[in-house]
C-alpha cells in the first residue's frame, strides 16, 4: 500500500514473464492493499504533487501459490493494467 498526499504517479512496476523486461505490469498501490512477489525485478515509478509512504510487509513462508504462473505469483492485485 502507499499512502500520501501526491497527486500523480506512484505506482509499482514488476516485470512479467518475458526474460527481456518487455512486459511490465503497473499496478495501482495507493491506499489498495497489493500482493507482489519481491524476488521480481520491481520499482516505482516517480511522483508528484506530496509525499508518498509505502508500507510493505514481508511473507518468508512458503508460496500458496506453487502451481500458478509466473505472473501470478509475481503480482496479485485486482487493479492491474499489463
Amino acid at each position: 500500500v502507499s499512502l500520501g498526499d501526491f497527486t500523480s504517479g506512484g505506482e509499482l512496476c514488476v516485470e512479467g514473464e518475458k526474460e527481456d523486461g518487455s512486459e511490465v505490469y503497473i499496478v495501482q498501490t495507493k491506499n489498495k492493499i497489493v500482493r507482489v512477489d519481491g524476488r521480481y525485478v520491481h520499482w516505482v515509478r516517480s511522483h508528484a504533487g506530496g509525499d508518498r509512504y509505502s508500507l510493505i510487509f514481508f511473507n518468508t513462508g512458503k508460496l500458496e501459490s506453487e502451481g500458478a504462473t509466473k505472473r501470478e505469483k509475481a503480482v496479485h492485485s485486482w487493479n492491474v493494467k499489463s
